[in-house]
């Protein structure tokens, strides 16, 4: 007997449920959706609508650059558009995460709560902030997390860069009028 055969036979064997490869949880961050799929741009310019930090995944399959998952009933594909060097499940795990990040929020200061639900920014918000708001740098202008400055470009050309300062708070956007005005809590 080959090995494909017997595979296929051991598969078919085990539950559906078993199968399932993406775990479920809630979204780290604000996502912007345009029909079914998520761009890990995660473009403010985008359109779409988007889905709000902590929403509920129903983790579906991993796809060669996509991680397939139901929220609010529907069908969403979460694009590695520009992090591919990141392995899928690392990728999915950036988006997805297991508890519910919306009680963080509790303890912030209104005006915080507020760009962090609108996918705005704001000068002293802490790396975690940055994050839940506009979601992660992709990999390709941010290979390292670490760096103080992370980079946000867009399908359409328009780049900011999010500047921290030595504690790890924002001290800077760097981007035009324009850009800044789309980006910035006001």
């Amino acid at each position: 007997m080959s090995v494909l055969p017997a595979l296929a036979c051991a598969l078919a064997a085990v539950p559906a449920a078993a199968q399932k490869a993406v775990a479920d949880g809630y979204l780290c961050c604000n996502l912007r959706v345009n029909g079914g799929w998520a761009s890990d741009l995660n473009d403010p310019r985008s359109g779409g609508r988007v889905l709000p930090l902590g929403s509920k995944v129903v983790g579906l399959t991993y796809g060669t650059a996509q991680v397939d998952v139901e929220i609010d009933g529907a069908k969403v594909s979460l694009g590695n558009d520009y992090s591919r060097n990141l392995p899928m499940e690392q990728f999915a795990a950036r988006w997805i995460v297991a508890r519910d990040p919306t009680p963080e929020m509790r303890g912030w200061s209104s005006k915080m709560q507020q760009a962090v639900k609108g996918g705005r920014l704001m000068r002293g918000m802490e790396r975690r902030q940055v994050l839940m708001a506009v979601g992660w740098p992709t990999l390709r202008n941010t290979p390292n997390i670490e760096d103080p400055v992370w980079s946000y470009p867009a399908a359409n050309g328009y780049t900011y860069k999010v500047v921290f300062d030595e504690h790890w708070r924002v001290k800077a956007i760097d981007a035009s009028e324009e850009t800044k005005a789309l980006v910035m809590m006001p």
